[in-house]
């Protein structure tokens, strides 16, 4: 991680990157939807997604090198709900950490009000967990469930 690390807002050259991130099989294993996306599905959905103000999706980069992906949905509570993932060969080195820590400076640099930021996260998706954790995310559910759900007001 020597390299610039930031993010940049997604744009129309991103779509064959990120379709083919999201139908990553490990990727998949961690969403709420585990089958591959069909090309369609994916231009209807990214374009919706683009045009959506209540959206900001960021690509992080090193450098030159696209390294993953977030996205944040804005509600109309100030619930942030998040979303990301790290490109294979980036997975490891402790950028699910940096994304997450940049995405709410972007957040807050934006907006300048408390947002209560919130990830759904698979049980068995044990490196997103130890992410959130050690940005001080408190995992609401405790029980074994499916999700764990993770809270932070920034």
């Amino acid at each position: 991680m020597d390299e610039e690390i930031y993010l940049r807002l997604v744009d129309d050259k991103d779509m064959k990157l990120l379709f083919d991130w999201r139908n990553d099989e490990v990727v998949r294993k961690n969403s709420f939807s585990t089958e591959p996306i069909d090309w369609e599905e994916h231009v209807s959905w990214f374009n919706a997604t683009l045009k959506n103000p209540s959206v900001l999706f960021f690509i992080m980069m090193s450098g030159e090198q696209a390294v993953g992906q977030i996205r944040i949905n804005l509600e109309v509570d100030n619930t942030a709900i998040i979303n990301y993932s790290i490109a294979e060969k980036y997975r490891r080195s402790g950028y699910g950490k940096k994304i997450l820590n940049l995405a709410e400076t972007e957040l807050y640099d934006r907006f300048k009000k408390k947002y209560i930021l919130k990830a759904l996260v698979k049980t068995n998706n044990i490196a997103s967990q130890l992410a959130f954790e050690r940005l001080g995310y408190m995992c609401q559910n405790t029980e074994q469930y499916i999700l764990k759900t993770y809270i932070k007001i920034l």
